[in-house]
């Protein structure tokens, strides 16, 4: 079975914004994992300037390796790299490492695009860089 933690937060101060992305990330799980799989859903009410607690109880389940996969909207919903990407380096790495893979809503339109782009391509591009 799959564990997969989803996040993300209320940037526009609407339930209308963090439903349309709940929604869109629950049925890329049905689509891309079926009836295998639990889901937990982590929501902040504000993003980087306000209280975090989602993201931060998400980030004390990631290290007690509770989850497989982690689906979030954007990857500038853990940490807006225009801000500081050191720090958005930083979680993404603190997260990989706890075995979880990041997937990224805003890299394709169907799980086979999202999971190659950000999954797969990556690995294919370190291992080229490597073969040089």
């Amino acid at each position: 079975m799959n564990r997969i933690a989803v996040y993300t937060y209320d940037s526009k101060g609407s339930e209308v914004f963090i439903n349309k992305h709940l929604k869109k990330m629950e049925e890329f799980i049905e689509n891309s994992f079926g009836d295998d799989v639990k889901y937990d859903v982590f929501v902040d009410k504000t993003g980087l300037s306000g209280d975090r607690a989602g993201f931060n109880q998400l980030m004390d389940k990631i290290k007690q390796k509770q989850y497989t996969f982690l689906i979030v909207p954007n990857i500038n919903r853990i940490y807006r790299p225009e801000y500081n990407m050191g720090l958005l380096m930083q979680f993404m790495k603190e997260i990989e490492s706890n075995g979880v893979q990041i997937l990224d809503l805003s890299q394709g339109s169907t799980p086979q695009e999202i999971i190659y782009n950000t999954i797969i391509r990556p690995l294919l591009e370190n291992n080229a860089s490597s073969l040089k």
